[in-house]
């Protein structure tokens, strides 16, 4: 009866620790998780600086139509890279927020072709 009662006993301790584990093991995961997804974040947002400055610049110098290309090719190239997403598995708050902001685009990623594939020219602007 005593043996039954340390095995026992030692079953709960082993279950209870493992629990422990795996509890500790997934808040680390997810807080390892926040911060990879926080730096690809920081690494986007810094490229559109980028990006907005070139634009921003290019304006200055009266480049309008060099400028004008330089956005229809971000604006396909993001177009592309969501339609890819939205094929694949997403959330439905992912979706929903497409959906609700602009549903017209919503309904056109199924079937969104590429004006420029996977290569382009940019317009140079020599002003």
């Amino acid at each position: 009866m005593k043996t039954a009662l340390i095995v026992i006993l030692f079953i709960v301790v082993v279950a209870i620790a493992f629990m422990v584990g795996l509890r500790v093991g997934d808040r680390r995961a997810t807080t390892e998780d926040r911060v990879v997804v926080d730096s690809i974040q920081a690494d986007l947002v810094f490229n559109r600086i980028l990006d907005e400055r070139k634009m921003q610049s290019m304006l200055s110098k009266g480049c309008v139509a060099e400028t004008q290309n330089a956005l229809n090719i971000n604006l396909d190239q993001d177009t592309k890279l969501l339609a890819e997403f939205f094929k694949g598995k997403l959330t439905p708050d992912a979706r929903k927020y497409v959906s609700d902001r602009d549903p017209e685009l919503m309904s056109s990623l199924g079937a969104f072709k590429s004006k420029y594939g996977n290569s382009w020219t940019e317009m140079e602007c020599n002003k």
